[in-house]
């Protein structure tokens, strides 16, 4: 199983890195507003974890609430591949 948590931080520091800045601490209640990304690189973000998943939760209509840190958006990812893949 994956630990979606991880590969989201990750993903998120290899974005940053990128950019040539140096990453901060990430932990699950990090609001995705301060984790160091602008809003190009959330949508960076989005695609690339669109790519490893196969899925896109925000463009599912039974989001009801749009998360608000880190830990919540991979709950999110984590949820919807469940749903959209079961096993």
């Amino acid at each position: 199983m994956a630990n979606y948590f991880d590969e989201l931080s990750e993903t998120i520091r290899a974005i940053i890195r990128e950019r040539g800045d140096v990453p901060s601490e990430l932990a699950p209640t990090t609001p995705i507003l301060e984790c160091g990304l602008d809003s190009l690189d959330i949508a960076s973000l989005v695609a690339r974890l669109e790519e490893r998943y196969g899925v896109d939760p925000f463009s599912d209509d039974s989001l009801n609430e749009v998360p608000q840190n880190l830990g919540q958006m991979a709950a999110l990812y984590e949820q919807t591949v469940s749903r959209q893949h079961p096993q």
